[in-house]
């Protein structure tokens, strides 16, 4: 693996290649409590036929630490709130960890070693929680308290945008913080075609808990796109890429 570091004069962000440079590139994005670490066992899989990045995120690890919650906003997929079903309350209770970690000093609550906590592999856990000490606590906060919905709930009544590429999701059927019935009807929100594996025994880390049948998943499902959306492989500038994901 290469690392290096980027700079748009805004934020430095730290990242880690493997792969042909030549080859398609697949750019992998980590969620929290985690960094580019998560990514290892896919990308040396995927690197047999693509350049794999990840890179760590912004408040994370070796990239930049902005201050303000402003200059933590991520891409936001259109979503419908509905807080009336039994399901869905349980889908509420079950994320009550987001919720809490909205609250004022939430960060000054945790550790390096109880966000590690979720790592199964020892020395892995060990990689973990030197990273996370390296990593602003209030920073991971901020993308919940700048993105995440607040009581009270309203359903949105503006325009959905739908989503142009098609979509490969992968849920662990043992994740006890994102549940099943938040999948439904995501398929009215896509252009293109949506491919949902589910797997059990996986958890909310699916990633590490499955990567072999992931990377197998990820390189078939590319294959199939390739052949049934062609036109998705011809963007060649930064323009057309921004065009295509506007």
């Amino acid at each position: 693996m290469e690392e290096g570091f980027i700079n748009n004069n805004v934020v430095k962000l730290h990242y880690v290649t493997l792969g042909s440079k030549t080859a398609p590139m697949i750019l992998m994005i980590h969620g929290f409590p985690d960094f580019w670490f998560t990514w290892r066992d896919l990308m040396a899989e995927l690197s047999k036929e693509y350049f794999v990045v990840a890179y760590d995120q912004r408040g994370f690890n070796k990239s930049d630490k902005p201050e303000g919650q402003k200059n933590y906003i991520k891409l936001i997929a259109p979503t419908q709130l509905q807080a009336r079903t039994s399901k869905q309350r349980r889908t509420t209770k079950n994320s009550r960890y987001a919720r809490d970690l909205m609250k004022d000093g939430a960060d000054k609550k945790i550790t390096s070693e109880k966000l590690a906590s979720w790592v199964k592999d020892k020395d892995a856990k060990e990689k973990y929680i030197t990273a996370f000490d390296n990593t602003d606590f209030l920073a991971m906060h901020y993308y919940y308290k700048q993105n995440f919905p607040s009581e009270p709930y309203k359903e949105s009544t503006s325009p959905i945008v739908k989503i142009k590429p098609p979509v490969l999701i992968f849920h662990g059927l043992e994740d006890k913080s994102m549940l099943p019935e938040g999948l439904n009807n995501l398929w009215d929100l896509l252009e293109q075609n949506m491919t949902l594996v589910t797997i059990p025994g996986a958890g909310h880390f699916v990633q590490q808990d499955a990567a072999e049948m992931i990377s197998a998943w990820i390189l078939s499902w590319l294959k199939l796109q390739k052949e049934f959306n062609p036109s998705l492989y011809k963007i060649k500038s930064s323009e057309e890429l921004h065009q295509f994901a506007s």
